[in-house]
C-alpha cells in the first residue's frame, strides 16, 4: 500500500520540502491495514514466495494448513464509517 500511495518516483508538489517526500498520512488512501496488537496474534507464521503465480494460487495451501481465511473489505466515499 505504501508503494501504491506514496511512490518514490512521483515528485511531491514542492520537491525542496523534505516533509512532502515521505508523507505517511493514510487519511486519503483508498484502503488501510488494521493493525494487530503485538503479541495477540497467535496465527502460524510462514514465508510466502512465488514466481509467476497468482496470489490465490500461492497462498491457498498456506491458508488451508493454518485454517485461515482472507476477509477483504473496502471502504468507499459515502459508505458508513468502518
Amino acid at each position: 500500500l505504501l508503494r501504491k500511495n506514496n511512490s518514490l518516483w512521483m515528485l511531491p508538489d514542492d520537491p525542496l520540502n523534505f516533509r512532502q517526500w515521505f508523507n505517511l498520512d493514510m487519511s486519503n488512501w483508498s484502503m488501510a491495514v488494521k493493525p494487530v496488537e503485538f503479541g495477540k496474534d497467535s496465527s502460524l507464521t510462514s514465508i510466502v514466495h512465488s514466481r509467476f503465480k497468482s496470489f490465490h494460487d500461492c497462498v491457498a495451501p498456506i491458508l488451508a494448513d493454518a485454517q485461515l481465511t482472507i476477509d477483504c473489505r473496502r471502504y468507499l466515499p459515502g459508505d458508513p464509517d468502518p
